[in-house]
C-alpha cells in the first residue's frame, strides 16, 4: 500500500520537493514580474495616448480643411485612422516584448546570483564530497538562468521590443506630417495645390509600403547544446570545484 510518510523519507523525494520549490518560487516571481511592468506600461502609455486621441480627435473633426477637397481629406483621414491601428499594434508588441525582456532579466540575474553562491559553497567541500542538496539547488538555479538566457536570444527580445516601439514612433512621425500638411497647405483651388495634395498622398502610401513590417522574430539557431554544455563546464572550473 502507498505510505506517503515513507515516501516523504526517502532522500529521492526530498530533493524532489527542494527543486519543485524553487521553481515554483521563480515561477511566481515571473508572475509578479510581468504583473508590475503591465501595470508600469499602462502608467507610461497614459499621456501618449491621451496625446493621440487629442490629435485625432482634432483632425477627424476637422472641416475647415475640406477645401483641400472632400475626397482628398476624407482619404488622409482614412490614412490617419490606419496608422493609429498600426501604431497600436506595435505599441502592444513592443510592450510584451519587453515585459518579457525585463521578467526574463530579473529572473537570470537572481538565478546566477544564487548559483554562484551554490556553487562556492560546493567548491569549498569538493564536488564529490559536497552536499547533495548543494549540488540539486545549484543545478536548478543554473537551469532556470540557462533557460531564461536562450529564451531571450532565441525570441529576440530586446531587438524585437525596440524595433516594435521604432516603428511605433514611425508610424508617429507621418501622422505628423499629415497633421502639418493639412494645417498648412494652400488652398485647393489651382492645378498646382492639386498636384501637391496628390504628390503628398503617393508619399504617404509609398512610406506606408517600404515600411510596413512585423518585427517577430524567432532563431532558435542561436543557441545549440555545446553552448549550453559549454556554460556549465565553464562554470564548474571556474568555480574551483573539484571533477
Amino acid at each position: 500500500m502507498f505510505n506517503l510518510s515513507q515516501l516523504r523519507q526517502k532522500p529521492g523525494f526530498r530533493y524532489f520537493s527542494i527543486a519543485f520549490t524553487i521553481f515554483l518560487v521563480f515561477l511566481l516571481v515571473g508572475i509578479i514580474c510581468l504583473v508590475s511592468m503591465y501595470r508600469i506600461t499602462d502608467r507610461v502609455y497614459q499621456p501618449i495616448e491621451k496625446a493621440n486621441l487629442e490629435k485625432e480627435g482634432f483632425f477627424m473633426a476637422d472641416s475647415v480643411h475640406a477645401n483641400i477637397g472632400v475626397n482628398k481629406i476624407a482619404f488622409l483621414k482614412m490614412q490617419y485612422r490606419s496608422l493609429s491601428y498600426s501604431k497600436d499594434h506595435h505599441k502592444e508588441i513592443g510592450r510584451i516584448y519587453y515585459a518579457n525582456y525585463y521578467t526574463f532579466t530579473v529572473l537570470i540575474t537572481l538565478a546566477t546570483i544564487l548559483s554562484a553562491i551554490f556553487l562556492i559553497i560546493i567548491a569549498n567541500k569538493g564536488w564529490q564530497s559536497a552536499d547533495a542538496l548543494a549540488k540539486v539547488s545549484f543545478f536548478c538555479f543554473f537551469s532556470i538562468s540557462t533557460f531564461f538566457g536562450i529564451m531571450i536570444t532565441t525570441l529576440g527580445q530586446k531587438e524585437n521590443s525596440e524595433n516594435n516601439f521604432k516603428q511605433y514612433l514611425f508610424y508617429d512621425k507621418m501622422q505628423n506630417n499629415i497633421l502639418t500638411f493639412v494645417n498648412t497647405s494652400e488652398k485647393y483651388d489651382s492645378i498646382k495645390s492639386k498636384n501637391i495634395v496628390d504628390s503628398f498622398i503617393v508619399a504617404i502610401n509609398t512610406d506606408l509600403r517600404n515600411n510596413n513590417q512585423f518585427f517577430i522574430s524567432i532563431d532558435a539557431n542561436k543557441v545549440t547544446l555545446d553552448d549550453i554544455s559549454s556554460k556549465l563546464g565553464k562554470t564548474i572550473n571556474g568555480g574551483g570545484a573539484k571533477p
